[in-house]
């Protein structure tokens, strides 16, 4: 499991309990089947890896041992009418009173939101900042969709603009 040390966000090894649902990267997760799901049968902190198995599995015919960079921990599942307390009423996503929040996928996506979008950058999937314009930003393909997009749908974006309305939960 990836941890990141806030000061250096530097992935590092930590040392989980067995039976710790996981998601281990390359291995399809099935939520209708339960046979997608992996835990931790033992960790290794020497050679910074995790022995894992399927759940509920009788014999050790899959259990591998794994990388700790291509194991994720998964967020435990708590009956939604049992423990409302832990879910958003509007998306029904893990909140920060949920007691594996760190691993989910909302506080992920809010709190490395500048390292993901350097990494889609670095890997070309994002173009760079507008002032970076040396670097490629107007010969990119997703500058290029938008600005052919906006040019394709200018009466509609200019009709929704004057007939928006913002909403107030007071008024």
């Amino acid at each position: 499991v990836s941890h990141y040390d806030p000061g250096l966000l530097t992935p590092r090894f930590v040392e989980l309990p067995e039976g710790t649902p996981v998601d281990v990267s390359g291995y399809p997760v099935n939520s209708q089947d339960s046979q997608g799901f992996w835990e931790i049968v033992e960790s290794n902190p020497d050679d910074q890896v995790y022995v894992v198995n399927r759940v509920r599995a009788t014999n050790d015919l899959e259990e591998m041992s794994v990388d700790f960079k291509k194991v994720r921990q998964r967020v435990r599942v708590f009956s939604k009418v049992d423990h409302p307390e832990y879910y958003t009423k509007s998306s029904g996503q893990p909140n920060s009173k949920h007691p594996d929040y760190l691993h989910s996928a909302p506080y992920r996506l809010h709190m490395f939101a500048k390292k993901r979008r350097e990494a889609q950058i670095a890997s070309g999937s994002m173009p760079p900042k507008k002032r970076d314009d040396e670097e490629g930003y107007l010969d990119h393909p997703h500058t290029k969709y938008m600005k052919q997009r906006h040019e394709d749908n200018k009466d509609r974006m200019r009709e929704w603009r004057e007939n928006y309305e913002p909403y107030c939960c007071f008024c």
